[in-house]
């Protein structure tokens, strides 16, 4: 990990087995990115503690793709979504981490929600017919788009801004990922999330709050 990262953790423990994630090879996306963001992300943990750490985001808008790299202190972490398809690079580094935090981190379906963020702001999205309504924290929402059959974007009725994304359904519950504080890109009639949370929400509508975002552009 680069030294301004941080690393906040009550627990560490050692990674039995066959924990790491098994998946294809990272996409091998061809031209430049349209986006680059500098992120500095945060990730809470059932026992208080949290892990601050670097990453880079690269955005390939008109290939739908998104690509993640970051340095931890067990290894690399890569991983990739590109037109619905995630994958990731096999974690070799035989190290002590936690094994949640590692899951998080390279959880798909937070993938997939973070690409539609961004995709969203860069105005690429497909529009959907369906009407749909989801009230979150005191707010309305429309569906305005559908990426995949579980991933939805969704439109924030006051503002109009396409910040809120669904995205997986199952047993542990559904992920919401919700942009803010949007900035303009230069010389753009487009804008992106500056900050991003990311939320498990259960079916008893109790949520937490798993993760942040916080990102630049380089």
């Amino acid at each position: 990990m680069k030294k301004a990262a941080v690393f906040i953790m009550s627990v560490v423990i050692v990674c039995v087995a066959g924990c790491q994630q098994q998946g294809k090879d990272v996409a091998k996306i061809t031209g430049q990115p349209d986006v680059r963001f500098s992120v500095v992300a945060q990730f809470l943990q059932k026992d208080g503690g949290q892990y601050l750490t670097r990453q880079q985001y690269e955005i390939y808008s008109d290939q739908r793709a998104m690509v993640l790299t970051s340095d931890e202190p067990y290894g690399k972490v890569v991983w990739s979504v590109q037109n619905g398809e995630y994958a990731m690079q096999k974690n070799q580094a035989n190290r002590a981490f936690d094994k949640n935090l590692y899951n998080l981190m390279t959880n798909k379906n937070i993938a997939h929600g973070l690409l539609e963020i961004y995709l969203a702001g860069l105005g690429k999205i497909q529009p959907t017919a369906e009407k749909e309504s989801l009230n979150f924290d005191g707010q309305t929402y429309e569906l305005a788009a559908q990426a995949e059959s579980d991933i939805k974007i969704y439109q924030n009725k006051s503002t109009g801004m396409l910040n809120l994304v669904k995205s997986g359904e199952n047993n542990s519950g559904i992920y919401i990922l919700r942009g803010y504080n949007y900035l303009k890109f230069d010389g753009q009639d487009s804008f992106y999330a500056s900050k991003v949370d990311i939320y498990l929400c259960h079916a008893d509508d109790d949520k937490e709050l798993v993760g942040q975002v916080n990102c630049s552009l380089k």
